[in-house]
């Protein structure tokens, strides 16, 4: 257990865990690092229902040493307007911002996503604006787009 939840050696050699239950909290931060008894490591991974339906979130920021996004982590926090996306996430769970019906600011601060699960977005906001990456070439925006709108996302077009 760290200071903002309980954690998963994901490897003990290269000194990564995942967070398995996190605090509710109104500025949610999954942190790029964690020290837990004077160790420090690395939080690659957010689990299933990491931070399902935490009703104080308004704010999502995931660090960026983390690389996945379990199902249904973020589901059902329904308060939750913006979220930040760390530069190193490849793969969204499915249904993992299910329900977060106030949703409607998504930044995206590195060109590695690749997979977005299904029903990733549904029942976000009407319109989603997405801040994308700088550098994305038109044709990995377009990508993204599509898997986002797949996702049951509604981005709202700049």
């Amino acid at each position: 257990t760290g200071p903002d939840g309980t954690y998963q050696v994901a490897s003990a050699k290269d000194k990564t865990v995942v967070i398995t239950k996190g605090k509710d909290a109104k500025n949610l931060k999954v942190q790029s690092v964690v020290t837990i008894n004077k160790v420090t490591y690395k939080v690659v991974g957010i689990g299933s229902k990491a931070f399902a339906n935490c009703k104080k979130a308004r704010k999502i920021t995931i660090g960026d040493n983390v690389t996945s996004i379990g199902a249904n982590a973020f589901s059902g926090c329904s308060k939750a307007t913006q979220l930040t996306l760390g530069k190193s996430v490849k793969s969204i769970g499915k249904k993992a911002f299910y329900n977060c019906k106030k949703l409607k600011k998504v930044t995206i601060k590195g060109k590695a996503l690749s997979t977005i699960g299904k029903q990733a977005f549904q029942k976000t906001a009407k319109k989603v604006t997405v801040k994308w990456p700088k550098g994305l070439k038109a044709k990995q925006k377009n990508n993204l787009k599509k898997k986002l709108k797949k996702a049951k996302m509604k981005v709202k077009e700049k």
